[in-house]
């Protein structure tokens, strides 16, 4: 393992986590029994190497699952870098392309696959797998086999049917977060509720610190965050279009062309091009749906900032991990605004907790706590704090007794003058443009969000007339 370890990977002496993974694996290639084993090791900490360096040593063939393209493609760079042969199972090859990779297989100058779920659900290519007969079977990012299940990826739910029709001597499913029950869950589906072994490394990133800031108006928040933080750079978003919406914006207002978007909607190329374009950038910003990120070896990632809060903490950690993977300080934020229409959930709790960041994250996943290396709740990372609703714009109005319409309410936020301001001599009142430091629509989206949550009651204060008395605009 040391030699191997050493001459092949680069690396001296590997971690005690991973001694231990390989020498299960490697001790499992001789035995009778099926080894069945969950690691859990968060982002960074040498995944790969737990199954790359067995998949070398053993004599059979290799299957390695992955359930996204670029995490293939980051794979093939790796056997690429080390010299490893190695073949891709995906749709789109030729004949003469198959035919030469089986052939190669079946005189073993091929022994490991990389390959995605889907490809696995081709009766002829798992018959033919069988055939070859798979020793050691490798899933990646396991976590998606429960949180993709049946409806999104059906394929991934199905990766245990694939095991137990392949019946090889050992199986690995690697993720970065993974508590008790979801540990539980995937050894339902991949292992038939078999017993299994698991392992876990420290969970704990102390290069990266974690903060969380309030907002009324997310892309204002993320513009002044963007400006201030170091890159490269990713912004996670909820959708395809928020992806979008949020390059533009920032290409527009940083007058930046090396911010782009990505997400599952792209072609295969485009996608493609642009992880190339962010690995090799040092100054990019990607705008990224979570079809973005996993395992991607980005080593050099400065921040990487949320706009809103992931569906878990393990989801949460899995991107906020693509910082600082080179160990040098990387910083992770959520942009939280606080919306009292949606049903609270656990990322609500820790965007909302005034305890540790780092320990709230780690007990969620059954870490143990751990001495924060960087928080804002701990006080090692600070951002000037934005004043918030009531502070600003409801305390506007309870200064100034009138009836505005929306337009003319934005303005005298953002310190414009029109018609009704010098008539009314609205510019003198205490408050004029106290926003006058937001872009406009900052400001519309800030109104809006307070008006649809009650916190100003749109009734009393707005009006398509001239101004009037407003006695009673806050709750």
């Amino acid at each position: 393992m040391y030699e191997i370890s050493k001459e092949i990977f680069g690396i001296t002496r590997p971690y005690p986590w991973q001694q231990l993974i390989i020498s299960n694996i490697l001790d499992s290639f001789e035995s009778s029994e099926i080894l069945r084993f969950i690691a859990v090791m968060p982002t960074g900490s040498g995944k790969s190497l737990c199954w790359m360096l067995p998949a070398y040593i053993f004599k059979g063939i290799t299957l390695a699952v992955f359930p996204l393209l670029s995490l293939i493609s980051d794979q093939e760079r790796r056997l690429k870098e080390k010299g490893i042969p190695f073949a891709v199972l995906k749709g789109g090859l030729s004949n003469s392309e198959k035919e030469e990779i089986w052939t190669k297989l079946e005189n073993r100058k091929i022994r490991i696959i990389l390959a995605s779920p889907e490809i696995l659900q081709n009766r002829w290519i798992l018959l033919k797998l069988k055939k070859l007969g798979i020793g050691f079977i490798v899933i990646d990012e396991t976590h998606t086999v429960t949180e993709w299940g049946k409806t999104f990826r059906p394929a991934c739910a199905d990766t245990g049917k694939v095991i137990k029709e392949l019946n090889p001597l050992a199986v690995l499913a690697m993720t970065a977060t993974a508590g008790e029950e979801t540990r539980k869950e995937i050894s339902k589906i991949l292992f038939n509720g078999n017993n299994y072994i698991t392992a876990s490394a420290p969970p704990d990133r102390p290069e990266i610190r974690y903060g969380v800031i309030y907002t009324i108006s997310i892309n204002h928040s993320l513009e002044k965050l963007v400006r201030n933080e170091k890159r490269p750079l990713i912004v996670f978003t909820p959708s395809r279009a928020s992806a979008e919406q949020s390059a533009r914006l920032l290409r527009y207002r940083l007058k930046d062309k090396e911010i782009k978007f990505y997400h599952a909607g792209l072609s295969t190329e485009e996608k493609k091009n642009l992880e190339k374009w962010f690995y090799d950038s040092s100054n990019g910003i990607l705008c990224a749906t979570s079809a973005y990120g996993m395992g991607v070896d980005k080593k050099n990632i400065r921040t990487v900032v949320h706009t809103a809060p992931p569906g878990s903490v393990e989801s949460y950690l899995q991107e906020s991990g693509r910082a600082g993977r080179d160990g040098s300080e990387a910083h992770a934020w959520l942009i939280y605004r606080k919306d009292p229409r949606k049903i609270k959930k656990v990322m609500d709790s820790y965007a909302l907790s005034e305890t540790c960041r780092r320990e709230f994250l780690f007990k969620q996943t059954g870490g143990e706590s751990t001495d924060c290396s960087g928080c804002d709740i701990c006080g090692s990372i600070k951002i000037p704090a934005e004043p918030y609703e009531k502070q600003i714009i409801s305390e506007y109005l309870k200064k100034n007794n009138f009836r505005l319409s929306s337009e003319n309410f934005i303005r005298l936020l953002a310190g414009k003058r029109n018609t009704e301001a010098v008539i009314y001599k609205l510019k003198y009142r205490k408050g004029f443009g106290v926003l006058g430091h937001w872009q406009e629509d900052d400001i519309e989206e800030a109104v809006s969000f307070l008006t649809e949550n009650g916190i100003i009651k749109k009734g009393r204060l707005f009006s398509r007339g001239r101004l009037g008395i407003n006695r009673k605009v806050l709750k």
